[in-house]
């Protein structure tokens, strides 16, 4: 089950990695500078960044692609991105692709005087909108590498640069300098002066990267400690940086075993966990749905989970128009995505919006009949061609049908229970997953109610979810929503403090 969302995690860490390292790198025009990438000690792919000058413009572009192995299964993962601006440093446009597997997202920025052109999606599906310039005062890529040369020039102890990354779109993002000592570095073969700097980004607070920089401000060597995995770049020639290696076994290493089995776990209707992390702080868990989570110190959460319960919106989420509104991924207008969920509600008039949802979620579970399939991260627009995927693909595409049908959805990324070894006797984990929530309008008013597409028809969902992070999935936060997951890989700890078997006649979440 959470193959696909362990996909998206990993494109996470790359987007971490890039904004905290060497993609805020700084060196003269004309350049191309190449780089082995490393997770966990081990070769998993490579970047390139480059600066190339003419016609009045500058343009800086930089393009890093992983491969990660899950058992046989080996994940591409590919992060590029491009920058043009004039010499005065005046921004012209700007563009983004993300790709794990076969789904790229390709996202193109034009400024104009009256806004920014954004256009997305495949080249037989481009939408297209006009953004608000952002606000406040920020650098292009060429005019950060020229603020980040003159500190280092002028021997500064610290210094911000508040700038645009394509990767992290319209948003500025502000990264903090704080400046070590003058130290070398051994890189292509030569010792390279320059000084260790540490940097952190506003976006991800309490991740920070450690790089050596030479006087040009280029980056030499990046590491960037992110939950439990490292991941660091090294400055290299082309040949080094090109050399094939078996990609680092990453996905097996974020299952969590904990601390005893769960029997029959699609049967639990209510259950309590522990739920910790190695590091130095827990971030704080939602409380959402079913779930019901209270902080018992910095490390450690008690996680309540009953599968009959619904969670009350909370401040302005019963009237956010993001609930309810297309997005990328989430193509609620998408005329299959329509069709699809028209034909799961047919016969279903006058049933109440419980109901409808239930059957939209049986609908998916029955729809895609290729699971585990090696894809990427697909739109519902996709799913609902294809009928093909994993749990992320189940939780995009019932959102979807259930925003065509006017009720308000989101999805949950988490973790799940998973049997091993033949069943109970074997033991299980758990395993990152993703599953969808509705805005259900009952009788004790509006309740978000949890629904699990890549379950049967007669389990909308059990007590062995735990939610981690909540997302509308909308266009500007799903990047952001995600990568929020990737300090908690390879951290977390689970005790089963209980787990109750459902009662007859008992049903979830109305």
């Amino acid at each position: 089950m959470h193959n696909r969302l362990a996909r998206v995690l990993v494109l996470g860490l790359v987007l971490v990695a890039a904004l905290l390292g060497g993609a805020t790198s700084a060196w003269g025009a004309d350049e191309e500078s190449w780089y082995v990438v490393q997770i966990s000690g081990k070769k998993a792919g490579h970047m390139v960044q480059t600066v190339r000058t003419g016609d009045g413009t500058i343009t800086t572009s930089s393009t890093m692609a992983l491969k990660i192995r899950r058992d046989t299964s080996v994940i591409a993962v590919t992060l590029s991105s491009a920058f043009v601006e004039t010499v005065d440093h005046t921004p012209v446009s700007m563009r983004s692709e993300q790709a794990i597997g076969a789904g790229p997202e390709l996202v193109e920025y034009r400024f104009t005087p009256a806004g920014v052109e954004v256009t997305r999606g495949p080249a037989e599906k481009r939408t297209k909108e006009i953004k608000p310039r952002p606000e406040g005062d920020w650098l292009t890529p060429a005019a950060a590498a020229a603020a980040t040369a003159r500190a280092i020039a002028d021997g500064r102890r610290s210094f911000v640069v508040r700038s645009i990354d394509p990767a992290s779109g319209l948003a500025p993002i502000t990264t903090t300098y704080t400046v070590g000592e003058k130290t070398t570095a051994r890189a292509l073969g030569r010792e390279v002066p320059g000084v260790e700097w540490v940097t952190s980004v506003d976006k991800y607070p309490g991740v920070k990267s450690r790089e050596v920089v030479d006087l040009s401000g280029r980056a030499v060597r990046s590491t960037t400690s992110v939950g439990g995995l490292e991941l660091v770049i090294v400055l290299a020639d082309r040949e080094l940086a090109m050399v094939r290696a078996e990609p680092p076994e990453l996905l097996n290493s974020s299952m969590i075993t904990p601390d005893r089995a769960i029997g029959r776990p699609r049967d639990a209707a209510r259950a309590t966990y522990i739920v910790s992390t190695r590091e130095e702080a827990m971030p704080d868990l939602p409380s959402i749905g079913g779930q019901v989570a209270t902080r018992l110190d910095a490390r450690r959460f008690r996680v309540s989970v009953d599968r009959a319960r619904g969670s009350e919106p909370e401040g302005g989420e019963a009237g956010d128009a993001a609930l309810l509104a297309p997005s990328a991924m989430i193509t609620s207008r998408d005329a299959a995505v329509v069709r699809l969920a028209e034909r799961a509600v047919a016969g279903l008039k006058d049933a109440g919006p419980g109901e409808r949802a239930e059957s939209l979620r049986r609908g998916v579970h029955g729809l895609i009949t290729k699971k585990d399939l090696d894809v990427g991260f697909a739109s519902a627009a996709e799913t609902a061609r294809t009928l093909s995927g994993d749990c992320t693909e189940h939780a995009v595409l019932l959102a979807a049908m259930l925003r065509s049908q006017k009720i308000p959805s989101r999805v949950v990324s988490g973790l799940v229970y998973v049997e091993r070894g033949g069943g109970a006797g074997g033991g299980g984990v758990f395993g990152y997953h993703m599953w969808t929530q509705a805005l259900i309008d009952g009788k004790r008013g509006p309740r978000w109610i949890d629904l699990d597409a890549t379950l049967g028809p007669g389990t909308p969902t059990d007590a062995t979810h735990i939610g981690l992070v909540v997302s509308t999935l909308s266009d500007e936060g799903m990047s952001n929503d995600l990568v929020r997951l990737v300090p908690l890989l390879g951290t977390l700890e689970i005790q089963v403090e209980a787990v109750e078997p459902a009662e007859p006649g008992r049903g979830v979440g109305r």
